[in-house]
């Protein structure tokens, strides 16, 4: 009965006094002091003695942040607002709020480091007589070597959208690109704001990019692991052709080439009776080639994914409310 009551009244100081060093971190408003006191407090001790070092050195720590913390931070305040080029006024009030952090922590470091003692100690007493047993592993490490690992959305913003003005991936979708033969490769379904890249993972390169507002992506009725990405094309009307070829041609070379078609057509007209309505109806109605691409994909993610390109899609197309 001693022991229990003892085990409790032990484990409820730890606890308070952990929570009180937690808060007087925060309230110390340094990050950089926070961050690094939470990264500690996972490493918690094994036996009194380490406990009673723990937290010995971190009292040392914090009661040095806090005479450094009044120098410290005003100079950082500055520097920060001095990169951002700012005005003598912003300056000001820079370094009068890095004055206040620094004040703030000579209150709340010391208050924490003590705490951070007795929490420490607690730990140790308590993981050093058995009264308390350190969280287990689950699972063990499982060691991954670099080039097994899959790409990452860093990787493909730095290494192929770079050409972007804002390179934002909205999903990144492993897939199977399946040929028009039937062969199947690993691939991957990069969605931005504007085109839809598609990648080969084997030979690490783009293959090829769809803007967004010029295709449609649907899943497959009947083969819910298919998705299927539709492009319509127009065929090139004549008149652009001979552009491009225009292009192609010096000005000496279109000019003869325009005089020998003019002659020959003026020749033609004459030999053959076409309607010309019949010729404008041909130019008019110029035939819509749909091109439809397939993808092997996880159905988990498959309509995941046709959400986010519907949206994306309708605010490239100023549809709805964005």
């Amino acid at each position: 009965m001693y022991i229990s009551m003892y085990l409790g009244t032990l484990t409820s100081i730890t606890n308070l006094a952990t929570s009180l060093a937690r808060n007087m971190d925060r309230l110390s408003l340094d990050e950089e002091h926070y961050n690094r006191q939470e990264e500690w407090r996972r490493q918690l001790p094994e036996s009194l003695g380490e406990g009673l070092r723990q937290g010995l050195s971190r009292l040392g720590i914090s009661l040095l942040g806090a005479i450094a913390g009044i120098v410290d931070q005003p100079m950082q305040n500055f520097q920060r607002v001095s990169e951002a080029q700012a005005s003598a006024g912003h300056k000001a009030r820079g370094v009068i709020s890095g004055v206040g952090k620094g004040i703030m922590g000579v209150f709340t470091k010391p208050i924490g480091g003590a705490a951070e003692l007795v929490s420490q100690t607690g730990y140790g007493i308590l993981h050093g007589a058995g009264l308390s047993q350190l969280p287990k592993q689950r699972s063990h490490p499982n060691d991954q070597h670099v080039e097994q690992a899959p790409n990452s959305h860093v990787k493909y913003v730095w290494k192929m959208l770079q050409s972007l003005g804002r390179p934002e991936v909205h999903m990144a979708l492993d897939v199977m690109i399946v040929s028009g033969s039937g062969q199947q490769h690993e691939g991957c379904l990069l969605l931005t704001s504007e085109v839809l890249f598609v990648v080969s993972i084997s030979e690490d390169t783009q293959q090829q990019a769809f803007p967004v507002t010029e295709i449609d992506c649907l899943e497959d009725d009947q083969q819910k692991d298919l998705l299927k990405v539709q492009l319509k094309q127009q065929r090139v009307p004549s008149d652009l052709e001979a552009d491009g070829a225009r292009e192609r041609l010096s000005e000496q070379q279109y000019n003869r080439l325009v005089e020998y078609i003019t002659k020959t057509s003026y020749h033609l007209a004459t030999s053959t009776a076409t309607p010309p309505a019949l010729q404008t109806v041909a130019t008019e109605h110029l035939p819509t080639i749909m091109k439809t691409y397939q993808y092997i994909v996880d159905p988990n993610f498959a309509q995941v994914f046709i959400s986010k390109f519907t949206m994306v899609k309708n605010k490239a197309l100023r549809k709805g409310f964005h």
